[in-house]
């Protein structure tokens, strides 16, 4: 479960990190 949740983790914090590049 916890590994799931640090996959999601970082493919949100992947997007964000690719939405805020300019």
């Amino acid at each position: 479960y916890y590994a799931l949740v640090f996959v999601i983790t970082v493919l949100c914090g992947s997007l964000v990190i690719a939405l805020a590049a300019p």
